[in-house]
C-alpha cells in the first residue's frame, strides 16, 4: 500500500505526466486504474486516452473491459511511470483533504481493494469451470484416431491427444490436465499449426503427460505438452 492515498484525482494527476499515445503507457495506465478503482475509473482513462490523436472511442471501451479489477498491476505502477516523467506524489498527499489520510479512511481502501479481488476470482473460478465443462463435452466427443498434417510435420506421433471433426479436415486437441487428472481446458491445433485455447479456460498449473515417469528412466519425467507437441 502507498504511505499516502492514491486519489482519483492524484491518479487524474498523475496521468496528466503520460503520453496517452504510447500503447504501452496507455494499457498499462488503463490496467493499474480498473484495477485500483473498478468500473468508476474508466471515465478518467477514457478522458485522459481522448487526448491521444490516435484516440479510439470503441477501442478504449473493448480494451477496458480485458482489465481486471484488483489486477497485478497496480495503481503504484502508475504512479512510478508519472514520477519519472517528473510527477510528485508527496505534494498531491500534502495537498490531501485530512479525512483521507487518516487511518479509518486507509482500511476502508484497502478492504475494498480486497472486496474487489474476491470478486474478480470469484468471476475467474466460474469462467474456468464452465471452460473445464465445455473441455468435457469436446473431448468426450472427439474421436482416438485421425490424419492430421501437423503431426506429420512436426514428426509427433499422437500422444493421448484427441481429434475434432471440422468438415473433412480435423482440429487436433490436446487435453490440459492438473496433478490429479481432472481435465480443465483443450488446445486446437488446426491443420496448418493455428493453436488456441478453449476461451477463458485455465491454463496455469495444467500440462499433458505424454508418458508416466517409469515408463522409460532414461527419459526422465514428464514434459510439458508445450515442450512436446506445441514447440516441437
Amino acid at each position: 500500500m502507498s504511505k499516502y492515498p492514491v486519489t482519483i484525482d492524484t491518479a487524474q494527476r498523475a496521468l496528466q505526466y503520460l503520453d496517452a499515445s504510447n500503447t504501452a503507457v496507455w494499457v498499462k495506465s488503463g490496467m493499474a486504474l480498473k484495477s485500483e478503482y473498478g468500473d468508476s475509473g474508466f471515465t478518467l482513462w477514457d478522458e485522459w486516452s481522448a487526448g491521444a490523436a490516435n484516440y479510439d472511442a470503441a477501442a478504449c471501451k473493448s480494451r477496458w473491459k480485458s482489465f481486471k479489477a484488483g489486477g497485478r498491476v497496480g495503481i503504484g505502477s502508475l504512479i512510478h511511470a508519472a514520477k519519472q516523467a517528473g510527477f510528485d506524489p508527496k505534494a498531491q498527499a500534502v495537498n490531501a483533504p485530512h479525512e483521507q489520510l487518516t487511518p479509518e479512511a486507509r482500511a476502508q481502501r484497502e478492504a475494498e481493494y480486497h472486496a474487489r479481488k474476491q470478486r474478480e476470482a470469484k468471476a475467474i473460478e466460474h469462467a474456468q469451470n464452465q471452460a473445464k465443462e465445455q473441455a468435457q463435452r469436446l473431448w468426450d466427443k472427439a474421436i482416438e484416431h485421425a490424419p492430421h498434417l501437423y503431426l506429420g510435420r512436426k514428426l509427433v506421433k499422437a500422444h493421448g491427444v484427441r481429434f475434432e471433426a471440422v468438415g473433412a479436415a480435423f482440429n487436433l486437441l490436446v487435453p490440459l490436465r492438473d496433478a490429479d487428472g481432472t481435465l480443465w481446458n483443450l488446445q486446437r491445433i488446426s491443420p496448418d499449426g493455428t493453436k488456441l485455447f478453449l476461451k477463458n479456460g485455465r491454463k496455469s498449473g495444467l500440462w499433458h503427460l505424454i508418458h508416466t515417469p517409469m515408463d522409460n528412466p532414461t527419459e526422465g519425467n514428464s514434459e510439458p505438452v508445450a515442450d512436446v507437441l506445441l514447440v516441437a
